[in-house]
C-alpha cells in the first residue's frame, strides 16, 4: 500500500516537474500594454412617484410603523448617494 503512495507521489512530482518546466518559455514584452477605460453613457433618472411616502391608514399597525421607518432609512440613504 504504502509502496504505491509512495510511488503515485513520485508521478505526481515528475509530472509537476516537467509542467513547471515547460511553461518557462513565457516571453515578457518591454511594451506596455495599452488598458481600455469603460465609459459609462448611462444617466440615473428618479422616479419621484417612486420615492413618494408611503399611504398610511389610521390608526397605523405595527407593521405600518415599521414600513414608514423602512421607507425613511432608505430615503436617507438614497440621500447620501446622491450626495456623494
Amino acid at each position: 500500500m504504502s509502496r504505491n503512495l509512495a510511488l503515485i507521489v513520485i508521478i505526481i512530482l515528475v509530472c509537476g516537474g516537467i509542467l513547471f518546466f515547460a511553461s518557462g518559455s513565457v516571453n515578457a514584452s518591454a511594451v506596455p500594454q495599452t488598458i481600455a477605460t469603460a465609459t459609462f453613457l448611462a444617466t440615473p433618472t428618479f422616479d419621484t412617484a417612486h420615492l413618494a411616502q408611503l399611504p398610511t391608514v389610521f390608526p397605523p399597525a405595527q407593521a405600518d410603523n415599521g414600513a414608514q421607518i423602512y421607507w425613511g432609512m432608505c430615503m436617507a440613504v438614497m440621500a447620501i448617494m446622491v450626495r456623494d
